[in-house]
């Protein structure tokens, strides 16, 4: 039997490169490379090692190596050492080089200093190519191809499959050094006996990609979702209750807060797509096996939802829900237009209400969570208490809301108001407590205010208060045998 061929990873970047060419690319992503690329900056990668995200590297290298017209194996150029595969169609999970599972696999891995984690400082590796140029460039406008050529990939460890997780971080290693790609490589590092959850996975992960490309002057990192993300995306949003700017995720242009913004070239491509061309390519990549199993969320979407909604829809499933998420996205842009010309140019603790209240209850809404993150009180208030908010604001009904230990929100007809200080609070000691009548309500020394009603336990409120549509920390139900006349409130003790 004759051994496995190495993969030869120029011509993979090169197929890969004609496979997914920028005119393949979201219309949003090809206008954003022509208008805002600039050439002194990198492109940075997101590569965990899976089939998407290698896709998405060997795309760029072989925009990269069609501008300079290279080879990195063969010829006198550098023999590619970085994967062997274990036969023409195999799917691998690369385990640590020196493990008898690596050798039974028939992997072998291009020999590379110990790994450094980004909490110890990150490692980067520089791989000189020869930059021999090639008019015949598939990128062609000119920022665009100069910052392809300036290629970094990032890759974390998660550290939580052990050495299925390191053999990944070794495979990465590799096929950077084969491709000529300059690695910095970032380890989490979880307090023992942590239960990490996908969020928490997902948060360190992203804040190892930005520190990274603080360190490297970057602006833009490259990710490898696709189609097939998108429809799993919309069923997530939608089990959170999203609205529009949550259901329009994930975009082909991200823009964050700090300036930095997310490109997705892949995302109008089909993920069976890229694994033919892969394959075709005679590439190799890594399988996360946790991907298969139904610990997350998103996984049990993936394997059990997913598959029953494609076979019941009547037509191309991703094709339509990438279409819903354009329109969304559309839609979400108007919105956003709205409200800037709504509110002030500058925002402070009082926003006035009147273009507020005369405006749709969606934008009323966006403005609101703008005026939120403005001030730095997002999360402050509840879902309920965010909605209580809104009927106050759109009614122009005179409110006090508790903002937690930030302060307090006032309506008024005119106006919503944050005070960090309201009314002080007197010693416990100097209040005794206070009776609260049942029906009827009562305020206390801080502003804050208690009310009471006799309500009815019936189906529909049963079901509500189980379903969690209260917020508990707002509202409490209590059972008594009869009414009372009032509530004895009193301060709390310890």
């Amino acid at each position: 039997m004759n051994p496995p061929a190495e993969p030869d990873w120029s011509a993979a970047a090169a197929a890969l490169g004609s496979a997914f060419p920028e005119a393949r690319w979201p219309g949003r992503l090809r206008a954003w490379a022509e208008t805002e690329a600039r050439e002194d900056e990198p492109w940075c990668v997101a590569l965990s090692g899976g089939a998407d995200s290698v896709a998405t590297l060997l795309t760029l290298c072989g925009l990269r190596n069609a501008d300079r017209g290279v080879r990195i194996d063969g010829g006198g150029g550098r023999r590619n050492e970085a994967v062997q595969a274990a036969g023409c169609d195999a799917v691998l999970q690369p385990a640590p080089a020196d493990s008898a599972e690596a050798s039974r696999r028939g992997l072998k891995h291009r020999a590379t200093s110990d790994p450094e984690t980004l909490h110890a400082g990150p490692e980067t590796r520089d791989e000189a190519i020869p930059a021999i140029r090639n008019p015949h460039s598939a990128i062609r406008n000119d920022a665009a191809r100069a910052n392809a050529s300036h290629l970094l990939a990032l890759h974390f460890n998660h550290r939580l499959r052990g050495a299925a997780a390191d053999g990944d971080e070794a495979f990465c290693r590799a096929l950077c050094a084969a491709l000529g790609v300059r690695l910095i490589v970032g380890a989490a590092d979880w307090p023992a006996g942590s239960d990490v959850s996908e969020a928490q996975a997902r948060e360190a992960r992203f804040a190892f990609f930005d520190r990274a490309m603080r360190e490297v002057g970057a602006r833009a990192l490259w990710l490898g979702h696709h189609r097939d993300d998108v429809v799993e995306t919309m069923l997530l949003r939608l089990s959170r209750g999203s609205g529009a700017r949550g259901l329009a995720a994930p975009r082909p242009v991200q823009r964050m807060a700090d300036g930095t913004v997310r490109l997705r070239p892949l995302l109008d491509v089909a993920k069976a797509e890229i694994v033919a061309a892969l394959r075709a390519a005679g590439a190799v990549w890594c399988e996360d096996a946790t991907n298969h199993g139904e610990a997350y969320f998103r996984n049990r979407l993936r394997n059990q939802v997913v598959p029953a909604w494609r076979e019941a829809a009547p037509a191309d499933l991703a094709a339509a829900v990438a279409r819903s998420r354009a329109l969304l996205e559309e839609e979400d842009e108007a919105l956003e237009l709205w409200v800037d010309r709504i509110l002030p140019g500058k925002l402070g603790e009082e926003l006035p209400l009147a273009e507020l209240r005369a405006a749709p209850v969606a934008v009323t809404r966006r403005a609101l969570h703008r005026w939120f993150g403005a001030l730095a009180l997002g999360g402050v208030l509840s879902s309920a208490a965010f909605e209580e908010l809104l009927t106050a604001v759109r009614g122009a009904r005179a409110t006090r809301q508790s903002a937690g230990d930030a302060g307090f929100l006032e309506t008024t007809p005119d106006a919503l108001r944050f005070a960090e200080t309201a009314v002080a609070e007197p010693p416990a000691s100097m209040w005794g407590g206070a009776a609260l009548p049942v029906p009827g309500e009562m305020t206390l020394p801080d502003g804050a205010m208690f009310r009471a009603a006799v309500v009815d336990l019936d189906a529909e409120l049963r079901r509500r208060i189980c379903a969690g549509e209260f917020d508990d920390g707002r509202t409490a139900f209590l059972a008594t045998m009869g009414t009372s006349a009032a509530l004895s409130i009193r301060p709390w003790r310890a």
